[in-house]
Parts: C-alpha cells; structure tokens; sequence
C-alpha cells in the first residue's frame, strides 16, 4: 500500500481527534470568603486549599478594588493544603462601596473571588419618604443615601418589590429600613434573601440589626444609577381594597421574569 493510500486511511481518524472538545483543567487552587458582602469594619475571611503542596513554596494573596491594591499578603499553606486569612477592612484603602477582588496566587497557577462591600458603618436611617403603594394608599419608609439622592419609592406588584427611583453621579450605598407588615422574603416560616437588582443587573447586599418588624438592609450602588428594584416573596400595603381581596384569597401565584412567588 503506497504513502498516499496510507494517509488517505489516516485522515478520517486525524479530523475526528482535532474534533474532540477540549477537556478543562480543574484549578488546583480552591477558594473561598465567609460570605459574598460586607461592611466597614467586618472582618473578610478568605480560605481555600491546594492540591498539591509546594516544599518552600509561598502563597501570595491580593485585595483589588479596580486596579487599585487594597492589601497585600504572603503565608506559608499548611501541611494539608488547606489556608485561612483574616483581612480586616477599613481604613484610608477601604472608602470606596462596591465589588472588590480577593486574588491568591500559589506556585504558576492564580484564582480570584468577587465579594460586595458596602463602605458605611452601621448606622441609622437620616430620612424618611413617603412610599406610594399604587393603590391609594402610602406608607412611611426610613433610609439613607450616599452618593446620589432618592426620587421616589413605590411598590411594584408585579415583582412583589418596591422600586427606588434615584439619581447618582459616583459610586455609593443606599440603606433601606424595610417594614416587615408591607415587604418581606421568607421561606418555610424564616428570612430568606431578597432578590436586589441596580438597573436591572443583580447586586449584593448587606443586611444588619434584624428585629421582629423590620429589616435592614445596605446595597452598594454603581455610578449612574437610576433604579433599585428590591424583591421580596410578599409586599403586602396597608391601604386598599385590592390587598384585602388578595389577602382573602389564598394561593394566588404571581408570575414575575425573576421566579414565581405565592401570596400567603
């Protein structure tokens, strides 16, 4: 059998390997932080472990706000593979809100893990307005803002949220003091997460000093933002007949883009 019959036989076999998919490595390094946001003086603890322990190898770690160096750090990882840091926050490197970067490096190979940070201490509400709730009725709702000013609020039934109306010319955080009797999040009779979108684009937030009635909550915003939708799994007014004909009928399914929510 001559050369070219040879290579002819040879060329469906060499097609169908160039056409396997690649297979992706698995990062060797694993990591992690306790939670996904924080506040001005939270401590940040980053953790995670290696497969394979380098002999006189060090581990380097970064904090990053933009481009911006927040930290730096180096630590030996530990006979197991496993490390654990604590970065305390706060400070002059530390007074901007929004999405910051955790990145660890470990012999050639590097990962990174996003967190939300809200750069405000855990203070009071300096406002309050007057929320619409669409069906003739209003309520008193307490917040502060930093960073931009609020227009209006208002309930959206639709989505089972209320909608803060908001000018913003930089970066900021908004603290929402949320009444439990008019919006809530539960699930299976306890708090559940509420769902808080800028502009349409999913955000953290940080949530503090929970009492019986009500729910306090901070969201770092980015520059130019004009919307904050937070979602709950009830928005229940005060005022209007509508509500009491929904309270009255149980089961009813509000269908939203987000996910499907029962009135209770």
């Amino acid at each position: 059998m001559n050369a070219l019959c040879l290579a002819m036989m040879a060329a469906p076999a060499l097609v169908a390997a160039l056409a396997l998919p690649a297979v992706a490595q698995e990062n060797p390094i694993m990591l992690s932080t306790d939670r996904n946001s924080y506040m001005l003086g939270d401590d940040v603890v980053v953790w995670g472990s290696v497969s394979t322990v380098l002999p006189g190898e060090q581990m380097q770690m970064k904090v990053l706000y933009g481009d911006d160096v927040i930290m730096v750090d180096q630590f030996e990882v530990a006979a197991d593979g496993s490390f654990a840091r604590r970065v305390s926050s706060g400070g002059s490197n530390w007074d901007n809100s929004g999405s910051y970067v955790v990145r660890v490096w470990y012999g050639s190979d590097n990962i990174s893990r996003e967190f939300e940070y809200v750069a405000e201490d855990a203070g009071a509400p300096t406002g309050q307005i007057e929320v619409a709730d669409g069906r003739g009725g209003t309520f008193d709702l307490e917040y502060a803002i930093r960073g931009g000013t609020v227009d209006r609020m208002v309930v959206d039934y639709d989505n089972l949220a209320i909608l803060v109306e908001m000018e913003s010319d930089r970066g900021g955080d908004l603290l929402l003091d949320l009444p439990r009797r008019y919006i809530n999040a539960t699930d299976a009779g306890g708090d559940a997460e509420f769902i808080v979108l800028a502009d349409d684009q999913p955000i953290q937030y940080v949530e503090r000093d929970v009492s019986s009635d009500m729910r306090r909550i901070w969201v770092a915003f980015p520059s130019g933002t004009t919307e904050i939708l937070v979602i709950g799994t009830e928005v229940v007014p005060e005022f209007g007949a509508a509500a009491v004909l929904l309270l009255a009928v149980g089961g009813v399914v509000a269908a939203s883009r987000f996910r499907t929510r029962i009135f209770p």
